[in-house]
């Protein structure tokens, strides 16, 4: 009777330290399902044989660069792994919208996506730092810095559980209008979409501008109809939605740099091997110089042909509305310092850069 009631009684303090341990492993973490995931210091070990399958998301369709690059990536990546790494590609929204990429890459239920760095700013600020007006020259020279450097705005992705792999270059940011704007004053009660940026929004209330926040595929029904007058984008979305079939003027200003990332869930990245996390890297990196980055040129030249065939008249801004125009929106880099003093850092090493980079030339 003694052995029996002490394997009884051991029997149930393992069951007991079985379900601790369970209801340990499961419960979420600090910030619930929200936490940002950890990027382990041992990569997982490399058997030589397992398949990984990497789902690529994107918002974006057809001829866009992002999808010109994706294109690209997919062979080549699979093709440097000796197909141990099987690419498949979901654009056009097919694994949710930018918001859902984003979720989706902190939880684990995206493996990869890539899409303007401004986007990453509803999860942490330091995100939008790369937006501030004048900055940077141009989308050129962001994409140089970004890619030649090791910044802590790169770092920043990887504090806030966001793996970074590779940058692509993208357009300046113009303004689209359905009338013609040629001072501070034009500007005036102007309703502008912009992107989800607080640097972009604070640049549209800066200007005297309205701020539109309709959804993206509203933008063109909206430009139409004139629910809104215009938008502060790129060409890339102006030619991919038409827009210029509403909006007839396009200013060629204040010409704000943009850059998209391609990043992959930790989630995702904890479960590759140190040789492939590099060739990942590596050929991610390669494709972009290969096949996106002088797809930007190609790409404005034909938008802007395209666009000015249908009657779109492009508006230099004088030298007067010029300087107005960069003196008005330098209260947006004051603001955003006093608002978010956390990103002092990243801005003042990126603005050294800029003026390293800027005195080579």
């Amino acid at each position: 009777m003694k052995r029996l009631l002490g394997i009884l009684l051991a029997l149930c303090m393992l069951f007991a330290l079985c379900a601790c341990s369970g209801s340990g492993n499961n419960a979420p973490s600090g910030g619930g399902s929200s936490a940002a995931p950890s990027v382990q210091s041992t990569p997982a070990a490399d058997d030589g044989e397992t398949t990984y399958v990497l789902r690529l998301g994107a918002a974006t369709a057809g001829a866009h660069p992002h999808n010109v690059w994706m294109e690209a990536f997919e062979p080549a990546l699979e093709e440097a792994t000796g197909g141990r790494i099987d690419v498949q590609l979901y654009p056009a929204g097919q694994l949710g919208n930018m918001a859902e990429l984003i979720q989706g890459l902190r939880d684990g239920t995206v493996d990869s996506a890539v899409f303007p760095t401004t986007y990453f700013g509803t999860t942490f600020i330091g995100a939008t730092v790369v937006d501030l007006p004048y900055l940077f020259k141009d989308s050129e020279q962001l994409y140089r810095i970004l890619t030649e450097n090791d910044t802590k705005y790169t770092q920043s992705y990887e504090d806030n559980g966001i793996i970074p792999v590779t940058y692509l270059r993208l357009f300046e940011r113009q303004i689209l209008s359905a009338k013609k704007i040629e001072s501070m004053a034009d500007l005036k009660n102007v309703k502008l979409w912009s992107l989800p940026s607080a640097v972009i929004q604070q640049e549209v209330s800066a200007m005297g501008s309205v701020i539109s926040n309709l959804d993206m595929g509203e933008l063109a029904p909206s430009l139409q109809n004139g629910t809104v007058d215009g938008a502060l984008t790129d060409k890339a979305l102006f030619l991919s939605q038409s827009l210029y079939s509403s909006a007839k003027y396009l200013l060629d200003a204040p010409n704000d740099a943009m850059v998209s990332l391609y990043a992959i869930s930790p989630v995702w990245w904890n479960k590759l091997p140190a040789d492939l996390q590099e060739i990942v890297k590596q050929v991610a990196y390669e494709t972009v110089q290969s096949d996106e980055y002088g797809y930007i040129d190609d790409m404005g030249e034909n938008a802007m042909k395209v666009m000015g065939e249908a009657g779109l008249e492009v508006v230099e801004p004088s030298a007067a509305f010029a300087s107005e125009l960069e003196v008005t929106l330098s209260t947006v880099t004051d603001w955003y310092l006093e608002t978010y003093p956390e990103t002092r850092e990243i801005y003042d090493e990126l603005a050294a850069l800029v003026e390293a980079d800027n005195a080579a030339k």
